[in-house]
């Protein structure tokens, strides 16, 4: 993927999760702030980014925790799925790689998984689940599988995990719904 296009779409994302994505968060969680890690020249926010897959951190005016969050936002109508990759063309490790390697090793990463559907750049809808259920669920082989369209760049196989088939699963989802 060109690198420019790769900067382009997050800055658009970043100046989306400023000004829409934070307010709805803050208000399905009550009050709980979303701090952007993502795209910081800060060594350690890095770190956590790049190895750990923490693009937020979720924290609480009231409580002394802080959680780290994974982000996807897509450009497309709201699909109600979180989509977490499986495979990728290129061989690189995967979200769902890194994420069940590090809970097996009791490693850092995203106790949040967010994902946001955005259609002329309104926010169409939102959910946030734990990461730990996410994997769980795929492992129990409740989720569907898809691939990347033919027409992009690097082919990836992914789980699709529907957020009503989750919370049917037992497994909590807050959403978020544009009315």
């Amino acid at each position: 993927m060109n690198e420019e296009i790769v900067v382009q779409d997050m800055g658009k994302s970043l100046k989306l999760v400023e000004t829409q994505i934070k307010p709805i968060v803050k208000n399905l969680l009550s009050g709980w702030e979303l701090e952007t890690v993502e795209g910081n020249d800060n060594k350690i926010c890095k770190i956590l980014d790049m190895l750990c897959g923490v693009d937020y951190f979720l924290r609480s005016p009231k409580v002394s925790v802080v959680y780290g969050v994974a982000s996807r936002v897509q450009y497309e109508k709201n699909y109600r799925t979180f989509t977490v990759r499986k495979s990728r063309e290129s061989g690189a490790l995967t979200e769902y790689e890194k994420r069940n390697q590090a809970i097996m090793l009791g490693g850092l990463y995203p106790a949040y998984t967010m994902q946001a559907y955005v259609l002329k750049d309104k926010v169409q809808g939102l959910a946030l689940t734990k990461t730990i259920n996410l994997i769980d669920f795929i492992k129990k082989g409740y989720a569907d599988e898809n691939k990347t369209n033919t027409d992009k760049i690097g082919q990836a196989d992914f789980y699709v995990c529907k957020w009503d088939k989750m919370r049917y699963c037992g497994y909590e989802v807050r959403e978020y719904k544009n009315k």
